[in-house]
């Protein structure tokens, strides 16, 4: 049975041949090259998946059009089984005729077959689903293709019916690939903003009935009863269980996730939960380690139900799912090897036992990663039944590599850095040990050719781009900033008790330095140079005064200046005094602090703009603004070093107020900074100045952390991630954002009536 299209497709069986080899190859290394963008900030792995998720699709829906488009021609009368035969016949009497494969009026009965395995393909594999947030959002349109792409799938294969021996290995096929597209699309659901919320929101809670209450009780005064309404005060009540603290950090985690997930949608909390979590985060036994090890394993749980099948397939319906699939592919390769090929060509005979063991493999590769997943441990933890499995899973573990699958890095463990005084020199960062990094480097020292790919750059709109390759470095998230800002939100934490503090500290921009060591800075001159000082390092972070991205461009600038300024200075004589040398220590670690997160928060300013939504606009034309003006001051100088570029500016007279000068159109801040930087310099001791330093970038870093919403956290997530998505989650669950709403439970109201 079949029809005959309008315009026959005589040449196109190597085509279906290629596109579903091509399919085959792209989405065996989709299962592998996905996971790398979740743990990796370079480019390049984010731009081969990315290359890969569109070519999957594409490829996948060629093969079928093209089966489609051929399916007058597959399943006919002179069909190549049929051909071959009368071949093998002709070839005994002395005939000639030519090969099956040269007939161009017919297609191979087996390309029905693989129709089905273009479902299975179009369903992807369990790595990924999405590739970005908006992805998930589509999910209706993928439900719609899903039903298109069955109906094509269906119509090719209802043409190859008639003298067909593999309909029931493709029925086998048909089930596997309509629920591997299933997967695909409740996935997509569920990681889209209406999905993730419905999941999270639960029923809704209406409380206790007062209309009920209120109308027994005036009912009872009515009838001239003594009533009363009594509410009972129980101030040990525990509404919320609290975390199982028994378990591995794994499942400590998930029990985390399950309350602050809602984090990612903009819900809000109540202070029983920031309770629980303050118990655990604020425990002695946990340190910073602990802490941070268990937020990143809550952004993985996040980031596995936003981008990939974890919310589906790690369910007992997902795991039904997978027994029935996995049974359908091994019965339909073991259908196909029984069966009588007789008459089938040898290509198309490779390339379908190349798709079952493909279909096999990819399989396969997604039970070992379902096995090796947090989330299958966590499962395992909370069913009782399971719990041996969860020993013995813990025994297999420690005991065999699949440990090397569970340890590895779940973000990207990278804080990006860029400096406003080198973006401006226009000195590419020194190469790290990427090799296209290098290479880069190693070209853009030529002035010249540094010049033209910027103006190539600018011509094709991919600026940003060279910004981030040549100007952007990456620092090792390592335990010292991990412990410095545990240990500076843990001080926090433990003093606030109200709402009203807890929203005071997310407004600080620095304000909380100032009012530890407000009465202890001595600076060098007369009491009246003193005052001028503090006034001015005052109204720097003071939100009357300036906007937050004007605060943090002054600091970041004066940040700088201060760092070189003192490194030219001449070395102190070596001392041999321990508590000499721990104060040393004690001011390099402040020192290392400030660069770092100076250096960070401009990357965020510049470079990742949607997490400052609030002052991003402005921002930017700041930023540019004043780049503008410190290139014209340095190529008017000459400047081609960053330490001669520092002593100038250092060296300019700045007794009169910037803006008063130059007017408010232009809005750059260089020579506000300069005069920072000279007042934080005055300060007669050298450490208190850097631990002013460190302690206002920690400030901003927190108000940053505190008003970035969900969604933008989220989005990083599938970019090797942010560690201001860290240190957010970190402070929600110490008990320092603005998040916390629900003050209490329901009052437990009683009716008291007497006789």
């Amino acid at each position: 049975m079949g029809f005959t299209p309008p315009v026959p497709q005589k040449y196109t069986d190597w085509e279906i041949r290629v596109a579903v080899l091509v399919s085959l190859g792209i989405q065996l290394g989709l299962i592998f090259m996905a996971p790398w963008r979740r743990r990796s900030a370079s480019r390049l792995p984010r731009f081969m998946v990315w290359a890969f998720y569109l070519l999957a699709d594409w490829i996948a829906d060629l093969a079928l059009g093209l089966l489609l488009n051929n399916m007058g021609n597959i399943g006919s009368s002179n069909s190549s089984a049929s051909l071959s035969v009368s071949t093998i016949g002709s070839r005994a009497s002395g005939g000639k005729h030519p090969p099956p494969d040269s007939n161009s009026s017919s297609s191979p009965i087996i390309f029905a077959f693989w129709a089905p395995f273009l479902l299975l393909h179009l369903g992807g594999p369990d790595t990924i689903t999405a590739y970005s947030i908006e992805d998930a959002e589509l999910w209706l349109r993928h439900l719609i293709g899903l039903l298109f792409e069955l109906f094509a799938a269906s119509v090719v294969f209802s043409c190859s019916l008639s003298g067909n021996p593999l309909i029931p290995a493709s029925v086998l096929m048909f089930v596997v690939g309509i629920l591997k597209y299933g997967e695909r699309t409740c996935s997509l659901y569920r990681g889209s903003v209406d999905g993730f919320r419905d999941s999270v929101l639960g029923e809704p809670v209406p409380g206790p009935n007062y209309a009920k209450l209120m109308e027994e009780y005036d009912a009872k005064r009515k009838a001239h009863l003594p009533a009363d309404i009594y509410i009972p005060v129980d101030k040990e009540e525990k509404r919320l269980e609290p975390i199982n603290k028994v378990g591995s950090l794994q499942y400590i985690a998930y029990q985390f996730y399950q309350n602050f997930r809602r984090l990612f949608v903009d819900l809000i909390l109540s202070f029983d939960e920031r309770a629980i979590s303050q118990e655990y985060f604020l425990s002695e036994n946990t340190d910073s380690k602990t802490a941070f090890t268990v937020v990143e394993m809550e952004l993985s749980y996040i980031y596995d139900v936003t981008y990939t099948k974890a919310a589906v397939i790690h369910t007992r319906e997902g795991y039904v799912a997978r027994i029935i699939g996995s049974a359908c592919i091994i019965t339909t390769f073991l259908i196909f090897v029984a069966l009588n090929k007789k008459g089938f060509l040898k290509v198309d005979i490779a390339i379908t036992y190349t798709l079952l063991i493909g279909a096999i493999v990819l399989d396969g590769a997604a039970f070992l990663m379902l096995l090796s997943s947090d989330w299958t441990k966590v499962y395992l933890e909370k069913n009782k039944m399971c719990q041996y499995l969860s020993k013995f899973w813990e025994w297999t573990e420690k005991r065999t590599q699949m440990n090397l699958l569970m340890r590895h890095r779940r973000w990207g463990e990278k804080m990006s850095q860029l400096n406003l005084i080198s973006f401006c020199l226009d000195n590419p960062v020194k190469p790290d040990k990427r090799i296209i990094h290098r290479i880069f480097y190693r070209v853009f020292q030529i002035k010249p050719v540094f010049q033209f790919c910027k103006k190539i750059a600018k011509k094709l709109c991919c600026t940003e781009m060279l910004d981030q390759t040549i100007y952007v470095t990456h620092k090792e998230v390592n335990d010292e900033i991990k412990d410095f800002i545990f240990k500076r939100l843990r001080t926090e934490s433990k003093k606030l008790k109200t709402t009203e503090e807890i929203k005071e500290v997310c407004k600080r921009r620095g304000q909380g330095a100032f009012e530890k060591i407000d009465n202890e800075m001595q600076f060098e001159g007369s009491e009246q140079e003193k005052q001028k000082c503090i006034n001015i390092l005052k109204e720097s972070i003071d939100p009357k005064t300036h906007d937050f991205d004007h605060s943090l461009l002054l600091w970041h600038i004066a940040t700088e200046l201060c760092l070189y300024t003192l490194q030219n200075n001449e070395p102190a004589s070596p001392t041999t005094d321990n508590s000499i040398k721990e104060e040393e220590s004690l001011m390099e670690h402040w020192k290392r602090m400030g660069k770092l997160l100076s250096d960070y928060m401009l990357y965020l300013l510049v470079m990742q703009p949607a997490m400052l939504m609030t002052t991003a606009g402005i921002g930017l034309i700041r930023f540019r603004d004043t780049c503008a003006e410190a290139r014209r001051f340095f190529e008017q100088y000459g400047c081609l070093h960053q330490n001669d570029a520092i002593k100038l500016l250092m060296n300019v007279n700045t007794t009169a107020d910037p803006a008063e000068v130059k007017g408010d159109r232009s809005k750059s801040v260089l020579f506000d900074a300069c005069i920072l930087a000279k007042c934080l310099l005055k300060l007669e001791k050298e450490d208190t100045m850097w631990w002013l330093i460190a302690e206002v970038w920690a400030d901003m870093l927190f108000y940053v952390a505190s008003h970035c919403r969900g969604y933008g956290h989220v989005r990083q997530l599938s970019k090797g991630g942010e560690m201001l998505t860290i240190v957010w989650l970190l402070m929600a669950h110490m008990g320092v954002g603005e998040m916390y709403q629900i003050k209490g439970g329901h009052a437990k109201a009683k009716l008291i009536a007497e006789k």
